[in-house]
Parts: structure tokens; C-alpha cells; sequence
């Protein structure tokens, strides 16, 4: 997806390519030598210390962006300088400046600097008066921060160039202090090189990494931070997406000050400062590094992970670090060390616990034969293809054209696809393929090629119906068809069709894809996408929107005026829930289309993943407002096993299909997962310690475990036959079918708990401070993190959970069957939701909630007392009081926090489970009381050692399980028959990257 930016003029361009761009180290010290060949060229009251403001002047600048009767969001002097007595503080808009320029600089490089603090994005760009340029060629964005940081944007001057304008602002929310302007051609002198501390060490001197005992914080909220400091480069931390914020910030605090040798961390960020706290009280006073960077450092193509290191002799006194990255664009930190000598490591205590002795053993006996499960005992296991893959376009160029079963392509991607055990294809999109050219003679490439049918709807469809023979023959191979569009090219509109309306999305596109649907349901394809891929629909002010879409919108809320811009009212908070709503409609009339033209055909999505979390009132996307309109057979998306999106790490693919379930109305989902990016471990070995093996088939494994009914990889070629990794998802839908066969599709995830998420409540508190004066930006994303760090404790611990949208009261189960109710962020709470979580209490359920007690209704509105107030007065009722966006979410907390867990569960806790502070990933399916699937996937990337208890009844147990490899029994104690007793704790080793499920029954059960 081509990503763009929007210009404080409303003009819209994409955001430059990498490389267009240089950024160079500066000092950070006085300067002692002055660079040669260089020329300043005078910009008047560059420090802003003697402005005379009058009308849109600001002595020599001029602002732009704002009418002159709305002063405040004209700039402001200051005296928060980075230097000198006053700077200029922007909240909206730019100011400008026009220099002339001779003949004599065309060609040279110029460079403008400055220093700034704020939030956000600061834009600086230059243009040349008559020389037009494109936009990627002459601008930049700075992320910004509390602190007064150097930026430098350079570039060649054009050609017949006889001025040069400077310009800077902030739109949005950003807001920006600027301060100490300059303009120079040639070498610049603020462009010097700056390197970390290197002080030589001591060669007899011993040092140990004291980083893991540190307390991590980071801004914004970012979760599994203790992989910056687990010893493995294959490991790291990207913090969440804040809107507001573009910089990232980490801090490791020691609980008494510690003497360190050496500090150094991988991948650093091209732009970055470093600071460290050596008086102990919370102030990180000292400057140990500030870099201005080139380029943005990636691990892609490298065969050695770069890191930048300081080293200290005598060793420096610290509490704490903190390293603040404010590049364009962040580096992912894979590996953060603090070194200290030995004999001046002051106590730290390891918070690793101690093995447990005396347990029975459990491990592997002889193998198992388990039948193949039927059809329609299977998961839904498939792969994404397209239709160059069996080289559709030399298909029809041949005369006479053989079937499609007797193309030599088409029978290797059958073999491919069998060998795999798929048994669905996702056809994406279902195009010929073929180059064909526009009437202009544009060639119009494989992704606006020829729908594979004859076509009522698309601008270009072929002549045959090659989409039917494609699902004829699938079928008759026992495999069935999944279809996917991107880019949807529709005919020209009747002239009636041009007045058709509905609100959000054109009434047109929707009977458009609506039709498409039913074309391709006739072919026979047995699921359609009923959205785009990765479909989205942003939200517009509704002083842009149609006056059609604003009287609808009255209509439909009963209210008498609308909202001109952003502001925190229950009309702004209605257009949004306006939006979201029928956007959802829009994807309902597709649904419908298709059950209309086969009841039996499914309904499936693979829509927006990223953007409708952090961000949501920007993207338009609410999961569970869609699910519960459209009412989809298998709500999807693609939520990647990557480091390049955080989001949970490896438990991304689990937390997305916990949301998905819970946004359906079937509880029903699907998962699209990756394969391997990079082509080869030769050319971009450090990717392959990001993405091992384990990857492939361990997200699979971990999502249909946490409730996910489908899955496919994108996609068969190139993919996923790079590096061998075709053999990592045999494995897995080969396992799959043997969890088939013991009849783990009719397995629940036990109802011991129940977390209730909120949707309005993450959106409302976001819009809330979004319209505060002064808005701090991490806070703006707090409900979505809330809502991690639950699911974070969760699954690290190995709680089995459901996850429900409290915003979809009629869909609530009895939360009385669940020993305990989570409550992430309960900023907003219905009171439809809050009566039955009430009754739930009353009835013995016990209550966790966390940071928010209720205070506003689904719109937004504040109650006159918040609704949980009063559970909290009657027991049954735990509140969270840390303030884990702020203070971290530590690893003494998460275990404070199980202990209160366990405390609630009580006697009702069936499932237990102790790591050992290592990496390994548990999740529990039950089908009733006595039998028990119990799944454990080891991602520390090295062997593990787990206990894991299961409750059961009184009885004579026995047991299989299934790793990669092959069934077999299950032994304890080396008996294959064991009791109820044996089974409340085992002790079960891992090899290194072992995923296995084990299943436990009734020894009578054949």
C-alpha cells in the first residue's frame, strides 16, 4: 500500500524514497574547528529574538495556515529557547522565508539546520520559486520530543534556482518550539561527525551484562520488552504506533546505582541520543551521545548485526539509561547491554525462579497410527495463489488450449499445493494475468488484467468463463476455492447508476462488488472476500462530507447541528460510530449478495490489520461493528509474523484471532500468515534469526489454539518454498489433521476467564485527548495498550481466556459460567454490559479491572458517578492502580499480578503452569471435563524446561501427542496409564524450537 502524507495546505504527495535524502552525524559539542567551504546564507531573525509581529508578519517571516481570527493558532514566541532568550512555538500552519540565490549555487548542496523540541512531525521543506520539483525531491518530516534536538534536511540546488524559500510547520496534533535556523551552502559546519565514548578498558578486567535486571520502560507502551535484553539478536522490541508521536524512548532504571564499562544496543537508530541518570534522582542530566544519522540502518542484506557501543574507564556511576531514537524512521532494538565489572555489581537478585523437585516426568513412548480425518473434520488449512503461478497466460496462447488438469504448470502447483495438505486455495485476485493494453496503449499489468469470467461489472473481464474450469477442476481434487480482490477496476456508471447514493462508500462500488460476488459464487468458488484486501475506510470531518452524507447522518442521530472539526462531543463521537457503521453495511450487502446466490458459499474478509489498532478513529475500521452487521462466516485479516509491526510478537497471530472471534457474530476466524520474505539466508542471513523455522508453523499453531478456525499462508510462489520453509508448514497441517482426528475443531478454550475489551472506550479516551490543548501524546493510545498488557499476561502466563467486545452486549455469554471477568480499560461501559457483568459478581464471579472504573456510556458521555464504583464497594472486585503505560509493565509486576490471578481463580483454576522465565507458549482446548488438549511451542531458540497441572475428575487418564514429527504415546512416570494426581503437575522438556499438543482422555475412551 502506497502510504501518503497530508501537506499543512491539504495537498496531498507520497512520502519520499529512501535515499532522496542525507542526514549527517553533528556535534553536540562546541565547535573547535570551523569547516571550510561553506557559505551562510543570511536568514534574518533566525533565532527569533527580535520578531515584531503584525497581521501574518513575524518580522521577516510570514505565517501561513490560519485566518486571522483564530490567533491561537497563529505561532507564538517563547521563552523555552534552545538558545538565546525566545523561539517560536507552532501549533498549526508554517512560517516562510525567501532568500536570493546567484547562479553560483546551482548545483551546490545546501542544508537547512535547526533545533526543535514538541510532538509529532515537523515539516521543513524548500522550494524554488518558478523550478517546480517533485515533493519527495524538497521535503522532509522530523519527529519531535520533549527535549531540543538538532535536524538537518539537505539537498542539490536546481538549476536557473534565483531564490530559495525556507518553510516549516506542524499540522494535526503535532505542535512544534523552533529555534536557531541556518541556511548554508556547500560543507556545512554543523556537519560533523560524533562518535560514542570510546574509552579503552582495562584488558584483565571481567564485565557482565547487568541489563536484564534492569526495570524497562519505554514511550510509547511497548510489550515483551524483555526480549531487548534475552541474550538472542533473533529477538527485539518495536513500540506501538502512536499517532501523536513518532519518537521512541527507552529507559533501563536500576533500584541503586550501579558502575558500568560499557553500554551497547543493535540496531541503532540513524538519529539518536543517550543520556544517563548519575545522581540517582529520576533526571537523566547527563549527555553521554547525540547522533544525527544518514540513513535509516537496516538488518536486510547484512551479515553482521551493527551496533553502536560506549565504553567508560573509570567506570560511570548510573541509576538508569535512557536512549532516545528520533530518525524518521526507528530501528527495531534486537539487543540493549549494560556492562559492568564484576567486583563493582552492586546486589541484584535474578528473577528466575527455582526448578521444583520431585515431579513425575513426562515423555514420549512408542508411536501411534491415527486415521486421516474426513473432509469435513478438517480445519480449513490453505495457501494464496495466483494465476501466473500455473502460467495462465501461456495457457491461452495456446492453440488448440489443453484442460486446465493437463497443463504441465497447473499439475506442479497441484502437486506443490497436495503436498502441502491444503485443503483450500485463496485465489488472489482472480485475474488472467495476462499484459494486455488500454485503448491509449498503457499496458495495464497482472493486477488490472481480466477478471477469469465473463463480466457484468468489471471495467475489463475475459470472454470465457476460465474462473469455472479453475474451480471444476480444484474441486474434483478435493480442494476448494477462496477468492480475493485488490484494486477493484469497475465499468463506467449508467448515468442512473451516477445518482445513486449511500453514505461513506458509493452506492455504486457496492453493487459493484456486490455483483462481482455473485459472479464468482456462480462460478462456483466457495468463499469470497466480500472487502478489498486489507480494506479500510478512513474517516472524514464531516466539514468535507457531501451534503447527502451530513443530512443522512442528522437523520439518522436525531441531531440538529454537526460538527465542524475535531472536538470531543457525543456528535463527533456519533459521526465516527456514523462512519464505522456503514462502512459495515456496505460489506453486509455483499454478504448478503452471496447468500442470496448460494446459502452454502462462505463470506470472507482479509481486511485492514495495523491500522485498525492505535489508530482506529483514523482508519475507520471496528471489528466488532462489522462483524455483528455484515455477519460474516469467517472474519479475517493478516496479522504477519514480523518485527518489522509490533504487536504482541510471536503472540500477534493469537491476540489477532482472540479479536476476531470476538468481533464476529459466528465467532468464527481466519488468519492469513506469512512465509519468509527474504529469498535466501546467503544474501539476508539476520532476517532468518528473526524468522526461524518455528515461525512458519508455531503462528499457526499458537492462533488455532487461541480460538482460530482457519488459516492460509501467502502465498505458494515465491515464498514459501524459500529456504526449505515449505517443509515447516507440512509439518504444521499435518498436525493439524491429526488434532482433526481427535476431534479438537469441537474443542472450547475452558471458561475460566473472561475479558471484556472496549472498543469506545479506546476510541473515546483517544478523541478525548486528541482534543485536549495540550495533548500528551502516549497517552492517546492508552485503552490499546491496556488492552495488550492483559492479553500479554495472559498468554505469557498461560491463562486460557475468551475475549468479548463489551460493545456487543446481545452477544455476551452468562459471565457467571467464568470464575473471573478481566477488565482491560473500562473508560466507556454500556449499561446493558454493565448489568450483566453485575449479576455475574452477585453471583460469585470475581471482578479484575484495570486503570478506568466506567466513567462514560458507549457515546462518550460521562456518567454522573462511574458504574463500577459501586461493584467496588461490595467485593468480588480488584482494582490495577499501577499505571502500566507510564511506569512499564515489569516483569515484578506480571507476577504480582498472577498471584492476585491465581487468588481470584481459586478453587477453579484448572489449568497451571510454570516457564521459568523462558520463552514457551501455552494454550489449553477442553472438550468437557475429562478431555484436555494442551499445546506448548518453544520460542526461546534454545532447549526448556515447563511444569504444566491440569484439574481433572477422579479417573485412570492416558494420553497421545503430536510434534512435528510424528504421534505418540504420552508417558508419566513411564506408565502410559496414569491418575487424575499425576496430571496436576508434570515436568516436560523442549527441545530447541519444539512445538508439540498433547491430548489427555479417559483411558476406556478408544
Amino acid at each position: 500500500m502506497l502510504k501518503t502524507r497530508k501537506w499543512l495546505m491539504g495537498k496531498r504527495f507520497s512520502i519520499r524514497a529512501a535515499g532522496c535524502l542525507m542526514l549527517f552525524p553533528v556535534a553536540f559539542f562546541p565547535l573547535a574547528v570551523r569547516a571550510e567551504n561553506h557559505q551562510y546564507l543570511k536568514l534574518q531573525d533566525a533565532g527569533f529574538e527580535n520578531i515584531v509581529v503584525q497581521g501574518n508578519s513575524f518580522g521577516t517571516w510570514l505565517f501561513y495556515g490560519g485566518p486571522a481570527s483564530t490567533p491561537e493558532k497563529r505561532p507564538e514566541l517563547v521563552a523555552e529557547a534552545a538558545e538565546g532568550r525566545t523561539a517560536i512555538k507552532m501549533k498549526t500552519g508554517y512560517l516562510r522565508q525567501t532568500l536570493p540565490l546567484s547562479p553560483d549555487a546551482w548545483n551546490q548542496t545546501i542544508t537547512l539546520s535547526l533545533k526543535a523540541r514538541g510532538q509529532g512531525e515537523l515539516q521543513v521543506f524548500l522550494t524554488y520559486g518558478e523550478v517546480r520539483m517533485d515533493w519527495k525531491d524538497i521535503q522532509d518530516f522530523f519527529p519531535l520530543t520533549e527535549e531540543f534536538l538538532p535536524y538537518h534536511f539537505r539537498m542539490k540546488v536546481p538549476e536557473k534556482a534565483t531564490s530559495v524559500q525556507v518553510n516549516f510547520g506542524v499540522s494535526g496534533l503535532s505542535w512544534a518550539v523552533v529555534d536557531e535556523i541556518s541556511l548554508t551552502l556547500g560543507t556545512s559546519p554543523f556537519l560533523q561527525t560524533t562518535e560514542l565514548p570510546q574509552t579503552p578498558l582495562p584488558g584483565n578486567i571481567k564485565l557482565v551484562n547487568i541489563s536484564r535486571f534492569a526495570t524497562c520502560r519505554t514511550r510509547p507502551y511497548g510489550t515483551l520488552l524483555w526480549r531487548l535484553t534475552d541474550g538472542r539478536m533473533g529477538t527485539g522490541a518495536i513500540l506501538e504506533f502512536c499517532p501523536e508521536s513518532r519518537v521512541n524512548i527507552y529507559e533501563f532504571i536500576y533500584p541503586q546505582p550501579q558502575e558500568i564499562a560499557k553500554i551497547r544496543w543493535s540496531l541503532p537508530s540513524s538519529s539518536y541520543r543517550l543520556l544517563a541518570d548519575t545522581e540517582g534522582d529520576g533526571t537523566y542530566e547527563k549527555q553521554l551521545a547525540l547522533v544525527t544519522g544518514e540513513k535509516p540502518i537496516s538488518h536486510w542484506g547484512r551479515q553482521e548485526w551493527p551496533w553502536a557501543e560506549a565504553s567508560f574507564w573509570p567506570p560511570l556511576k548510573i541509576s538508569g539509561v535512557k536512549l532516545t531514537n528520533f530518525a524518521r524512521r526507528n530501528s527495531t532494538i534486537f539487543e540493549f547491554e549494560i556492562w559492568a565489572p564484576e567486583n563493582q555489581v552492586k546486589k541484584l537478585v535474578s528473577e528466575k525462579e527455582k526448578y521444583l523437585t520431585g515431579l513425575p516426568e513426562l515423555t514420549k513412548g512408542q508411536p501411534v497410527n491415527i486415521p486421516e480425518p474426513q473432509q469435513e473434520e478438517q480445519f480449513l488449512k490453505g495457501v494464496h495463489i495466483e494465476a501466473w503461478m500455473w502460467n495462465l497466460p501461456g495457457l491461452l496462447q495456446q492453440k488448440p488450449r489443453p484442460k486446465l488438469s493437463q497443463w504441465k504448470y497447473f499439475q506442479k502447483m497441484l502437486s506443490d499445493i497436495k503436498g502441502l495438505k491444503a485443503n483450500f486455495v485463496w485465489l488472489f485476485p482472480p485475474r488472467t494475468w495476462v499484459e494486455t493494453a488500454t485503448p491509449e496503449g498503457k499496458k495495464r499489468g497482472g493486477q488490472a488484467s481480466d477478471v477469469m469470467w465473463p463480466s457484468q461489472w468489471a471495467r475489463y473481464s475475459f470472454s470465457e468463463n476460465l474462473l469455472q474450469e479453475f474451480c471444476d477442476t480444484m474441486h474434483q481434487e478435493g480442494i476448494k476455492v477462496f477468492t480475493q480482490f485488490r484494486g477493484i477496476q469497475l465499468r463506467e456508471p449508467t448515468e442512473q447508476e451516477k445518482t445513486l447514493f449511500a453514505p461513506v462508500v458509493n452506492q455504486f462500488y457496492r453493487n459493484g462488488l456486490a455483483g462481482l460476488a455473485r459472479e464468482q459464487v456462480l462460478a462456483g468458488v466457495d468463499g469470497v472476500a466480500v472487502c478489498e484486501d486489507e480494506d479500510y475506510c478512513r474517516v472524514a470531518l464531516l466539514i468535507s462530507a457531501n451534503v447527502q452524507t451530513r443530512e443522512t447522518f442528522l437523520k439518522e442521530t436525531s441531531l440538529k447541528n454537526i460538527p465542524t472539526g475535531l472536538e470531543d462531543t457525543e456528535a463527533m463521537r456519533k459521526w465516527y460510530l456514523f462512519w464505522f457503521t456503514h462502512y459495515a453495511r456496505s460489506i453486509q450487502e455483499v454478504c448478503q449478495a452471496v447468500k442470496q446466490t448460494n446459502p452454502q458459499a462462505l463470506t470472507v474478509t482479509n481486511i485492514m490489520a495495523d491500522g485498525a489498532y492505535n489508530s482506529r478513529l483514523d482508519w475507520g475500521v471496528a471489528y466488532d461493528i462489522i462483524g455483528h452487521t455484515a455477519d460474516i462466516d469467517y472474519f479475517g485479516t493478516d496479522p504477519y509474523f514480523t518485527l518489522e509491526e509490533n504487536d504482541l510478537g510471536h503472540y500477534r497471530p493469537a491476540a489477532m484471532a482472540k479479536r476476531l472471534l470476538a468481533g464476529n457474530k459466528k465467532r468464527q476466524a481466519i488468519v492469513t500468515l506469512n512465509c519468509p520474505w527474504a529469498e535466501s539466508i546467503k544474501k539476508h542471513p539476520l532476517f532468518y534469526q528473526t524468522f526461524p523455522k518455528i515461525a512458519m508453523a508455531g503462528q499457526v499453531l499458537s492462533a488455532t489454539m487461541q480460538g482460530g478456525t482457519s488459516c492460509a499462508y501467502y502465498r505458494l510462489q515465491e515464498y514459501l518454498f524459500y529456504e526449505g520453509y515449505d517443509q515447516a508448514a507440512r509439518q504444521i497441517f499435518s498436525m493439524l489433521d491429526t488434532l482433526a482426528a481427535w476431534g479438537m475443531k469441537q474443542a472450547k478454550i475452558p471458561e475460566m476467564i473472561a475479558v471484556l475489551g472496549s472498543r469506545a472506550g479506546q476510541d473515546w479516551w483517544q478523541l478525548k485527548k486528541r482534543c485536549e490543548p495540550q495533548v500528551e501524546a502516549y497517552d492517546t493510545i492508552r485503552g490499546f495498550a491496556y488492552e495488550k498488557a492483559v492479553m500479554e499476561l495472559l498468554f505469557v502466563h498461560g491463562y486460557p481466556f475468551h475475549f468479548y467486545y463489551q460493545d456487543q452486549p446481545q452477544t455476551l455469554p452468562d459471565l457467571s459460567s467464568f470464575a473471573l471477568i478481566i477488565l482491560p480499560f473500562p473508560y466507556s461501559l454500556n449499561q446493558t454490559s454493565f448489568e450483566k457483568i453485575k449479576a455475574a459478581v452477585q453471583r460469585g464471579t470475581k471482578l479484575l479491572v484495570f486503570d478506568r472504573l466506567g466513567e462514560v456510556d458507549e457515546y462518550g458521555n460521562p456518567y454522573p458517578r462511574p458504574l463500577l464504583a459501586e461493584l467496588e464497594e461490595k467485593g468480588n472486585f480488584f482494582f490495577v492502580r499501577e499505571d502500566i503505560l507510564r511506569e512499564g509493565f515489569s516483569i515484578k509486576l506480571q507476577e504480582n499480578l498472577c498471584k492476585k490471578i491465581d487468588a481470584l481463580l481459586g478453587q477453579k483454576k484448572r489449568i497451571f503452569f510454570r516457564r521459568y522465565s523462558q520463552d514457551v507458549e501455552l494454550a489449553c482446548l477442553e472438550k468437557g471435563e475429562k478431555e484436555k488438549f494442551i499445546c506448548l511451542i518453544n520460542w526461546s531458540g534454545q532447549p526448556a524446561t515447563v511444569d504444566v497441572g491440569l484439574l481433572l475428575p477422579t479417573g485412570r487418564y492416558q494420553g497421545f501427542c503430536r510434534d512435528g514429527e510424528a504421534t505418540k504415546q504420552v508417558l508419566i512416570a513411564s506408565q502410559p496409564i496414569f491418575s487424575e494426581k499425576q496430571l496436576r503437575l508434570v515436568r516436560i522438556s523442549l527441545a530447541e524450537n519444539e512445538m508439540v499438543v498433547f491430548y489427555f482422555f479417559p483411558e476406556e475412551k478408544k
